[in-house]
């Protein structure tokens, strides 16, 4: 590309030097005469009309003027093309303003063709009169200003040769503008040749129009997709103020769509054309190259730029017409300076800046043309749009060769980063396995931490000194704010990977508050501080998870507990009627402490992560900052927002919105919890220390409140068999601590081999399975128990740290009846095994009068899963059999011997049944019946089996 703008180069310079030079063929108007009498138009082409033509100053002169007796004396001879103005007449130079008349022969070798003129525009009214005939005029010729009436507008005049010669008159008057006079070419020839160049003309100047009208466009949308980047912005603008340069000036398109523009205002644009070009194109030089630019010049350019404009724009055409030759100057200082910057950039190998060089090179030298033509010191015609469309070019390729730079970079960049992205999503993935095995191994110790603490404190190990359990709960209460660490780490975790879902229902917030505010008592310890509940009963029902509302309640007003040493902490609720912010009604609910307050300049990052007023080594108040964080998050998952307003030293309040719920809460009113030790503990402690049970409670209560529940009867747990599998041999010291307290039979296993034995040989009645084990991990273990003992037999409850919701989906896949996640409150595991042990054993109880069998024929799991109606038909083999004579022998024995002798029998009998794949559907007295699905030869094995076992039994 670079050796193709070289070329044009090279050619455009040709063309200029070649247009520079007249042909020496080509004839000159000699005192008044061009003589074309060896001049052939077909061969020879156009004719310019160059040379010295009569002039008659301050006088309009018609054809008829010239065919008197005496004929009016000329003033002189004036060279055209060339303006009046500095024509000596009488030693004085003439102004631009006044009148004259023109006048020339033409000899032709032939009058039979059709020949014609194309008339420029002249300075700035003029009639043209060829052999008499007025063939072409501009404006209105007239002796004054108020007489004359300007106009621009580029003509062809046909001519109707009667001779082999021409006379040609020319009235021109000015009144309106600095030069006056025939100062632009006019061109002679043959009607089809001077056709041909005016078409050439319209479609060379539309084409290059039309071109720079879309270049603007597609730049401008360049820059309002990436406005960081200016240039296509100038660029665009540089198109724009060209193409209006090109309709405004040299064939005047303009007056074809604007017939009612006055010519003023024609030359007006024609001036804003040219003083807005240089200050634009340096703008966009210097968003290019702003290296190699001076800031300073540019806005020097600029300002003087806007200085002329306003001149044009505020001043008649006369008198801004005269800052033309100053602004001409300008623009070769500033076209001087651009080159210099550009030989820097292209010198410094800046991106573009020898293509830029090369097209302004072609520009500037095209512009020089221009000047030197329309100042009259050359004549080869205009060549500014020629250079301009080679200056376009190669600013497009510039910016295309930039954009598609930027392209191949952005293309780049993107495969980067998509590796990157890649690279990252595998990390997110071992960071969230880290984070969950991390939990996992964090926890498991809690629980066992935990669990041991808590079980010796209910007497696992025997009678403890009143030290010892104060300690034990010190111990405990550590464990569990651990937990909740952990538990926030995690949610905030859940929050940022957007994977937490709420469940939505109804929620009465004054209950829920008083749950709340009961719970949260025990972490007043010793302060002098009230909790009070403002709320309304009656206050609508909010929209919420409550799980998690509670959790941001908790948040808020432990907070406002934690910086509240006395006074009182206040929650109340007040209605946000629906506006053009909030389209739907919301509940706003602020919490107000009297306490200690936040300084203003932590106000705005006080729901960031990992804030905290006081973040120095020796701050009062511990916490991790993760706290209000979450509650932002959770109130903003709920759709509201939070706010704080604090005064330091007096307090805080904080305000969060819930939307209100749009169905009713059900009819059933809720408990508040009751949060306390168990009173015979605390009893115990207060005997042992007058003072403890205040401080013990405060301990055990500070993180997690525990709430007691009734157990059920320690002797009916006597029967019941519970297999612990985890790999943690603590976990399991803590389970046998929990269950062995009430009677519970315990068998223990440290990965899934033994579980699997176990559950063969202990026949457990239900099995609590860790998830994370060697070897075998929990699911894999709950897999195989499953392959022989279904879920309604043998419940498993898995114990793990995980407690994503993949991880709840992937137990309950392997088979496990329930979750539970560590570390896990006593009671509740207690109640946990206590509810699945009661449905194993209806479902047992149910088994004895409803076999396996019948509940597989009907495909269900449960006799409570079968409804009124379901059936299976199919065909089946049956087996009546009884014992001879019994009702003879019965009569020799007791009851009870009757009793015990058919329980015997049947012991004996009944497995060679089940043996050949039959079961048992009725007992009658001594007798059986039996069903085969397989068919009569399973019936007859089951019978002869059943004698031999007969025969055995007598």
């Amino acid at each position: 590309m670079r050796h193709v703008l070289i070329l044009i180069t090279v050619l455009f310079s040709f063309s200029l030097i070649a247009c520079s030079s007249s042909p020496k063929t080509t004839p000159k108007i000699v005192n008044g005469v061009m003589d074309l009498t060896d001049w052939t138009f077909e061969h020879d082409g156009i004719v310019n009309l160059r040379g010295d033509v009569e002039f008659y100053w301050q006088q309009l002169l018609e054809p008829t003027d010239f065919i008197i007796e005496h004929p009016p004396e000329k003033t002189g001879l004036i060279e055209i093309p060339h303006s009046w103005n500095g024509y000596k007449v009488a030693d004085e130079s003439l102004p631009g303003s006044g009148y004259a008349t023109h006048r020339f022969k033409i000899l032709l070798n032939d009058y039979d063709i059709p020949v014609a003129f194309y008339m420029p525009e002249f300075e700035t009214s003029y009639i043209l009169y060829v052999n008499g005939e007025a063939i072409g005029t501009n404006g209105i010729v007239g002796k004054t200003t108020e007489t004359t009436v300007p106009e621009w507008k580029p003509l062809v005049a046909n001519v109707v040769c009667k001779n082999k010669e021409l006379e040609v008159i020319l009235q021109i008057a000015n009144f309106h503008h600095r030069k006056g006079g025939a100062g632009q070419l006019i061109q002679f020839g043959t009607e089809n040749q001077i056709r041909q160049i005016r078409e050439n003309d319209l479609m060379f100047d539309f084409f290059l129009f039309g071109s720079l009208f879309i270049m603007g466009l597609y730049h401008f949308g360049l820059f309002a997709l990436r406005r960081e980047d200016k240039s296509p912005l100038y660029f665009g603008m540089i198109c724009f103020v060209i193409a209006l340069r090109l309709v405004v000036s040299g064939n005047y398109y303009i007056n074809h769509f604007f017939p009612d523009l006055t010519w003023q205002w024609l030359v007006r644009l024609d001036y804003l054309s040219f003083y807005l070009a240089p200050p634009i194109l340096c703008q966009f030089l210097y968003f290019l190259f702003p290296q190699e630019c001076s800031r300073l010049i540019v806005r020097l350019i600029q300002l003087m730029g806007i200085l002329f404009v306003s001149v044009v724009l505020l001043t008649s055409v006369q008198i801004f017409t005269y800052t033309v030759i100053s602004y001409q100057i300008i623009t070769i200082t500033i076209g001087l300076y651009c080159i210099y910057i550009l030989v820097l950039a292209t010198y410094y190998k800046r991106e573009g800046g020898f293509v830029f060089l090369l097209g302004f090179l072609i520009l500037f030298t095209a512009m020089i043309n221009d000047l030197l033509y329309n100042n009259q010191i050359i004549y080869t015609g205009y060549m500014g749009p020629f250079g301009l469309f080679i200056f376009i070019f190669s600013q497009a390729f510039l910016l295309s060769s930039r954009f598609s730079s930027a392209f191949f970079g952005v293309a780049k960049l993107s495969k980067e980063l998509e590796i990157s992205n890649d690279q990252l999503i595998i990390l997110d993935k071992l960071k969230d396995e880290f984070l969950a095995n991390t939990s996992h191994e964090l926890r498991t110790p809690l629980n066992g931490i935990i669990g041991i603490a808590e079980s010796m404190v209910d007497g696992a190990t025997g009678t403890l000194t009143h030290e010892q359990i104060f300690n034990l709960l010190m111990v405990v209460s550590s464990g569990r704010r651990l937990s909740n660490l952990v538990n926030d780490i995690l949610d905030f975790s859940k929050m940022q990977h957007k994977n937490l879902i709420l469940q939505m229902k109804p929620i009465d917030i004054y209950q829920l508050t008083e749950v709340v505010l009961t719970l949260s008592k025990p972490l007043i310890g010793n302060k002098s501080l009230h909790l009070s509940n403002n709320i309304a009963p009656s206050t609508p029902s909010i929209l919420a998870d409550e799980n998690r509302l509670q959790q941001i309640m908790h948040n808020l007003i432990g907070n406002a507990i934690k910086f509240t040493e006395s006074g009182q902490v206040t929650i109340s609720a007040a209605i946000q009627k629906p506006s053009s912010q909030l389209p739907s009604s919301y509940l706003q609910i602020t919490i107000s402490d009297t306490g200690m307050g936040i300084p203003a300049d932590k106000l705005e990052t006080v729901f960031q992560s990992f804030q905290q007023i006081d973040a120095s080594a020796s701050r009062v108040h511990g916490g991790t900052g993760l706290g209000l964080t979450i509650t932002k998050q959770l109130v903003e998952l709920h759709g509201g927002d939070i706010s704080v307003e604090s005064t330091l030293g007096r307090g805080s309040q904080f305000h969060f919105t819930i939307p209100i719920s749009d169905v009713p809460l059900q009819s059933e009113k809720r408990e508040v919890g009751q949060v306390s030790m168990p009173d015979k503990q605390s009893g115990a402690v207060e005997k042992l220390h007058p003072y403890s049970a205040q401080v013990v409670n405060q301990i055990r209560h500070a993180v997690q409140p525990v709430v007691d529940i009734s157990s059920p009867d320690l002797e009916e747990n006597k029967g019941f068999k519970v297999l612990a599998v985890d790999d943690e041999p603590i976990n399991i010291q803590v389970l046998s601590n929990y269950l062995s307290l009430h009677n519970f039979t315990i068998a223990q296993a440290y990965d899934g081999f033994e579980a699997l034995e176990a559950v063969e040989d202990f026949k457990p009645d239900l099995v609590l399975l860790d998830v994370m084990m060697p070897k075998m991990s929990g699911y894999e273990t709950c897999r195989k128990i499953r392959q022989t003992h279904p879920a309604h037999e043998l419940p498993i409850i898995m114990l793990t740290a995980k407690n994503q919701i993949a991880d709840l989906v992937a137990g309950f896949k392997a088979g496990a009846n329930d979750y539970l996640t560590k570390p896990f409150a006593k009671d509740e595991l207690l109640s946990r095994v206590n509810i699945h042990l009661r449905l194993a054993k209806i479902h047992h109880a149910y088994g004895r009068f409803v076999p396996d069998e019948y509940l597989q024929f009907l495909q269900k799991e449960s006799i409570i899963d079968v409804n009124l109606g379901d059936h299976v038909a199919k065909e089946m083999a049956v087996m009546f059999s009884d014992i001879r004579s019994f009702t003879t022998i019965s009569q020799t024995m007791t009851p009870q011997e009757n009793f015990d002798f058919v329980n015997a029998y049947l012991r004996k009998v009944s497995p060679t049944i089940r043996d050949n794949h039959g079961f048992i559907v009725k007992y009658l007295g001594d007798g059986m019946m039996a069903i085969f699905p397989n068919g009569a030869d399973d019936a007859i094995k089951a019978g002869i089996a059943k004698l031999k076992q007969v025969e055995k039994y007598n």
